[in-house]
């Protein structure tokens, strides 16, 4: 976040600012990124004083960034509601045996198929049993042998990356940097 307070202040972007003792730009990353886990593509919102040209702000935004970060769209909003993740992307990078992909793909099309899939879910101090089929739309083999999974969120709940490796038999294979998250999509709303 310091970051983003640095490069709009280098580009002169008119943020607004909390309110309070010690004002903060108002910005927000839509849905928090656990930890270990690499983000290809992040939703940021920043409430503005004024508006500005979408296609100018990313330029502007592209030409200052450091190394790395790099801006993709702007959108203009003009509602005071914050964005609501309804999907994420994930891709496992960490490569798996060629022995223990078939037995995967076996779980993988039997979980898929499977109406329900229930786990039990610590927090804190109580148990709590999940249905996590719903909350995976697929999970697969990307082109380059990686395996993929797209998880749908709710304001009930969301599926964990390592919660899905583990029904499908690849739980012990999970690790802090082994997952990459490709992409948050928006739930669209009316402005």
């Amino acid at each position: 976040m310091k970051v983003f307070e640095r490069l709009f202040r280098r580009v002169n972007l008119p943020v607004a600012q909390s309110q309070g003792y010690n004002p903060r730009p108002r910005m927000n990353l839509v849905q928090a990124l656990g930890l270990g886990i690499e983000a290809h593509r992040e939703v940021l919102e920043v409430e503005l004083t004024q508006p500005i040209v979408p296609e100018s702000l990313i330029d502007q935004l592209n030409q200052s960034a450091p190394a790395g970060l790099r801006f993709f769209d702007a959108r203009w909003m003009t509602s005071r509601k914050s964005g609501q993740a309804e999907r994420i992307s994930y891709t496992f990078e960490k490569e798996i045996p060629a022995e223990r992909k078939e037995s995967a793909s076996s779980r993988m099309e039997d979980f898929l198929s499977a109406p329900t899939f229930q786990i039990s879910r610590v927090r804190e101090k109580e148990t709590v049993q999940l249905d996590l089929r719903p909350l995976v739309e697929d999970i697969g083999w990307t082109q380059s042998g990686k395996l993929s999974m797209t998880l749908r969120v709710t304001p009930q709940a969301t599926a964990r990356p390592e919660e899905v490796l583990t029904a499908i038999g690849l739980g012990d294979l999970f690790s802090l940097g082994s997952l990459i998250r490709h992409d948050v999509i928006l739930r669209e709303f009316e402005e």
